[in-house]
């Protein structure tokens, strides 16, 4: 995921960014947006004002004006920050989105909420202020867009900005929750395995070779790169890369380096409907619904296709001969590759079921995943397959499947999930630990402990729009080498499965191996089921689309209901969920007690 322009993709699902940035002062009690020259603060009854000289002033400086030594509670360190905190969004695409939210129903609903959020105002005036914001900053920051409201007061409803927040950031809640579940789940002891060979994360002894081609599909007016990396003698699997959406062939550079040089052919495809490129020939006058077109979920499967067909062809010739073992072929996607991945392999795309989920979340209940996912809902069928023979096994590394697929029981290649406990954007219940039960033929899940979604790309992507996003935070670079070192060996210990060395590398495929490159920060652990612990409290903690956003009762508690009458409180609420973890750890002992 290069450049900027992939914040397109996150500018919708958070309101283009302001809302996110709005959802985060009200957590440290910063709501204080001040139309022309005053912020209205209200919750419950209780009410205050502020100039927004003052705290323009204090934003500045650090002083707090000596008439307003009483609400020093509310003026601290962490609201002065939020206030002057820079929203790393390029003004562009901003405003272009802005121009063009009208014309979507959920950026509608979008604006229609964030309004029951500030009384009084209207879907229009909110729509003209982050547009003059933006307009007159390029470097926006909140008091940029206080500043440029057409009105000379503004009132913020903290307590329906906290729900908003609950909702927006439940999906990144749902690994944090799940932490110590998770950990606990996984620490259960494993049988130990003698190493036979040297370990597999380590590089090959064959020296690599990187050609680029093109190849023109003229019935569908696709022009799909590819980047195929070759040593000096082939394995008798091919090893196919699909990226994610908004990035490139080269997202996996270093493990496609790895494997070729163990002896594996690696064919890295660029999907042009959902690359990178797409996103800045498409960057003016889209929509927020479509940010993906829904035929790209069409069109992905059949990338593959017409590429493994053209590189049969090409096997049977120079420099290639013999190379493109097209017979035998193991999928790797990241993210929505993830999908293409596992569509392949036989999944059934059910649309009647993805369209009825869709319209039950409402904008903001939704994950970034869960508005790609629901791109889809506007194909004009009821179910889609794409099962190709060919395809043998899938690596699917923080997959997009959620509500995508009928039942991956269909499934039937052995199959590798990576879930990263803090991944904001694909929440791991829905797409990744949920998927991984409903598989039913031989399967392995790794979990990546304090990894998040972009943890398992190239170390390339560190300067990423994505990277540097002041809404999504991500791990990469040197702090992620273990996920990356751990995903090189389970990946080759994978692939020589389908070989005559797979008992020599079984061992690599282990819980054991994946331990030893354990960090303080980074944990990985692989297991081929599912704990039972996580069996029972997962129904619990699907919290990404249903039981936060919804508030159920669980999260109505006396406590909870105390946080929101008490806005003072928001802060613990909304930057740090130990208030749910307490719930959760209540409810899971008595769901164990229930269930022994």
């Amino acid at each position: 995921m290069i450049i900027r322009w992939p914040w397109r993709f996150w500018i919708a699902p958070r309101i283009s960014g302001i809302l996110m940035l709005l959802l985060s002062l009200s957590s440290s009690l910063s709501c204080r947006a001040i139309a022309a020259d005053v912020l209205t603060l209200r919750v419950s009854g209780w009410q205050r004002s502020f100039e927004l000289k003052d705290l323009e002033y204090w934003q500045k400086t650090g002083e707090i004006p000596p008439h307003l030594d009483a609400d020093r509670w509310l003026l601290t360190p962490k609201t002065q920050q939020l206030l002057g905190q820079r929203l790393n969004v390029d003004s562009a695409v901003a405003i272009a989105f802005l121009e063009q939210i009208e014309k979507s129903g959920d950026g509608k609903k979008l604006l229609q909420q964030l309004t029951t959020a500030l009384p009084n105002t209207t879907e229009a005036t909110l729509k003209a202020a982050l547009i003059e914001s933006w307009q007159q900053n390029e470097d926006f920051r909140f008091l940029s867009f206080v500043r440029a409201y057409p009105a000379p007061n503004l009132t913020v409803d903290l307590a329906k900005l906290t729900e908003m927040g609950i909702q927006v950031k439940s999906a990144s809640w749902q690994g944090q929750l799940l932490r110590p579940y998770l950990r606990q789940a996984f620490q259960s002891s494993t049988v130990s395995l003698a190493k036979a060979i040297s370990d597999p994360s380590q590089v090959g002894e064959q020296s690599v070779q990187v050609r680029t081609l093109f190849f023109e599909d003229i019935r569908r007016k696709r022009r799909i790169p590819l980047d195929i990396y070759t040593g000096k003698t082939t394995e008798n699997t091919l090893v196919v890369m699909s990226h994610g959406f908004a990035a490139d062939r080269r997202f996996g550079m270093y493990l496609a380096h790895h494997l070729a040089s163990h002896g594996f052919t690696v064919v890295s495809l660029e999907h042009p409907g959902s690359n990178i490129q797409a996103l800045v020939d498409s960057a003016w006058g889209v929509d927020s619904n479509e940010i993906l077109s829904a035929s790209e979920f069409i069109e992905r499967p059949q990338d593959v296709r017409f590429v493994l067909d053209r590189l049969a062809r090409l096997n049977r010739l120079p420099p290639f001969q013999n190379q493109l073992p097209t017979q035998s072929v193991v999928m790797v996607g990241h993210s929505f590759g993830g999908y293409t991945a596992f569509a392949l392999a036989g999944a059934t795309l059910d649309l009647k079921r993805l369209r009825q989920s869709c319209q039950r979340l409402a904008p903001l209940e939704r994950s970034p995943a869960d508005w790609l996912q629901c791109s889809a809902a506007k194909l004009p069928y009821a179910q889609l397959q794409f099962k190709d023979a060919r395809i043998k096994g899938i690596i699917a590394l923080n997959p997009i499947t959620g509500e995508l697929f009928k039942d991956l029981s269909q499934v039937t290649v052995p199959s590798l999930i990576l879930s990263s406990s803090d991944d904001g954007i694909t929440p791991i219940v829905s797409h990744q630990l949920r998927p991984f039960q409903q598989l039913k033929h031989e399967k392995y899940l790794i979990l990546a402990m304090g990894a998040t979604h972009m943890s398992v790309t190239d170390v390339s992507n560190l300067d990423s729009a994505i990277a540097q996003s002041t809404l999504v935070r991500e791990v990469m670079g040197e702090e992620a080498k273990p996920v990356r070192e751990g995903v090189k060996g389970v990946t080759l210990a994978f692939l020589k499965q389908f070989s005559s060395e797979a008992l020599i590398y079984r061992p690599y495929l282990s819980d054991n191996y994946l331990r030893s490159f354990a960090t303080p920060q980074t944990q990985l652990y692989l297991s081929q089921k599912l704990p039972l612990t996580l069996k029972i409290l997962m129904p619990t903690l699907d919290i990404g689309t249903q039981t936060l956003t919804r508030r159920s009762p669980f999260l109505l508690s006396p406590r909870m209901v105390e946080m929101r009458s008490y806005f003072n409180h928001a802060q613990q609420m909304l930057n740090r969920p130990e208030y749910c973890t307490r719930q959760v750890d209540d409810m899971f002992t008595a769901l164990l007690k229930n269930f022994s």
